[in-house]
C-alpha cells in the first residue's frame, strides 16, 4: 500500500496559492508612466481640471489657459483682448462636455 502523507490540505493550499502567484504574474500589465510639466509641454504646473473629450484628447485647465493634448503635445487656447468670441480669462476653473459634444468652460468671470 502506498502511503501519500506529504499530499495533505496545507500541501494544496499552499500548490494553489504558487500557482496563482506564478500565473498572476504572467497575465500582469505594466503601464508607462510620463510627467508632463512645464520642461516638456504643460506651460503651468497647477492643473485645476483634467477631461478627456469623446474624440479622446486630453484637456487640461489651468491658471494659464487651456490646453488640448493630442497624446504628443500640448496646443494653448488663450484670452486674447481682442477676440471678443474667444476665452475671456486664462484662469480656467473647469471643463464640462455636454451631451452634444460641446466643450464647456467655467472662468471665475464667466461660462464659455
Amino acid at each position: 500500500m502506498l502511503n501519500y502523507g506529504y499530499i495533505n490540505g496545507k500541501n494544496i493550499i499552499c500548490l494553489i496559492f504558487c500557482l496563482f502567484c506564478v500565473c498572476e504574474s504572467l497575465f500582469a500589465q505594466t503601464y508607462v508612466v510620463t510627467r508632463y510639466a512645464d520642461n516638456n509641454g504643460l506651460p503651468s504646473r497647477i492643473v485645476r481640471d483634467v477631461l478627456q473629450d469623446k474624440n479622446g484628447f486630453i484637456w487640461v485647465a489651468g491658471n494659464n489657459g487651456l490646453y488640448k493634448f493630442d497624446g504628443q503635445s500640448f496646443k494653448p487656447f488663450l484670452a486674447s483682448l481682442k477676440d471678443t468670441l474667444g476665452l475671456r480669462d486664462n484662469k480656467i476653473t473647469t471643463l464640462f462636455e455636454g451631451l452634444d459634444g460641446q466643450l464647456w468652460i467655467g472662468t471665475p468671470k464667466v461660462l464659455h
